[in-house]
């Protein structure tokens, strides 16, 4: 495992952001996180602890060794309403400002946000991956952020932490059993946030968010890659997706629910990168 010297940053719109990789590197990858963002410290993208550092460097350490990465969170506050095509709008300025043309990398709720950014600022995208994420929710997705939005609201972080640790881990290539589970959500159920509003306003963003008749003007090579049994997009929503997209593909993890790149990160990555070379040919 390679040392990632990290570099925490503020960027445009006070968007907090890490940056690590090849600094020699012409190219760059900026990685759009999921909904959990909301749900950490609000400063624990810029000043990371050792934890993070290891995450980074277990998920991300490929692709460290061959582009420049950025890790971009969202602002906190978020007005009410704000919706992922909102959300894209703050990206587009922190990118244009500070990084300029990337591979663009949309994880769960930051891939709902990354297709606005490929559709409405095309300059700023060289590819896009689309991990864990469709045009829109399907049904058993949309119930399942609907209780979210009812914990989050109730301060019930329980029942919240052990729903969100399933949805990513239970699949059958987890190797980890229904009551493993059950001990893995309820740890990670210790770590409560102050104030759910910012998660609030993610979750009715998910919700939201339907870009269907959108996803024909993305113009970047794009590669739609999930597990298969993710509770929040089922397969029938990543085939639409791509098949929205003109220059797409789809990669599917198999025995993986909505964490695929956590559960199966070699076959994850090996897939990504592949992409990432045949583009680049």
């Amino acid at each position: 495992m390679i040392d990632l010297p990290i570099t925490p940053l503020r960027l445009a719109g006070d968007l907090p952001a890490v940056r690590f990789g090849d600094d020699a590197a012409n190219a760059q990858l900026v990685v759009f996180v999921g909904a959990g963002d909301a749900l950490q410290a609000p400063d624990y993208l810029t000043t990371p602890d050792w934890r993070l550092r290891m995450f980074f460097q277990r998920y991300y350490g490929r692709y460290a060794a061959r582009f420049r990465v950025w890790v971009i969170g969202r602002r906190r506050g978020m007005p009410d309403h704000f919706s992922t095509q909102d959300m894209a709008a703050d990206y587009a300025r922190a990118i244009e400002e500070a990084i300029g043309p990337a591979h663009v990398r949309g994880e769960s709720l930051g891939g709902l946000i990354a297709q606005h950014l490929a559709v409405d600022r095309p300059e700023l995208v060289s590819s896009l991956t689309l991990v864990a994420t469709a045009h829109r929710l399907g049904d058993a997705g949309t119930r399942m952020c609907e209780s979210w939005l009812s914990w989050a609201g109730d301060r019930e972080w329980g029942p919240l932490f052990r729903d969100m640790t399933k949805c990513l881990y239970d699949g059958p290539g987890t190797g980890l059993s229904e009551g493993a589970l059950e001990v893995l959500g309820s740890f990670v159920g210790m770590h409560t946030p102050k104030d759910p509003a910012d998660f609030l306003v993610s979750v009715r963003a998910c919700l939201e968010h339907d870009t269907l008749d959108r996803l024909g003007a993305i113009t970047a090579p794009t590669l739609v890659i999930a597990g298969d049994v993710d509770p929040l997009f089922p397969i029938e929503r990543l085939r639409a997706t791509a098949d929205a997209i003109p220059d797409s593909r789809l990669t599917v993890i198999g025995g993986t629910a909505h964490g695929s790149f956590l559960v199966q990160p070699e076959a994850f990555d090996d897939a990504v990168l592949a992409f990432l070379d045949d583009i680049a040919l």
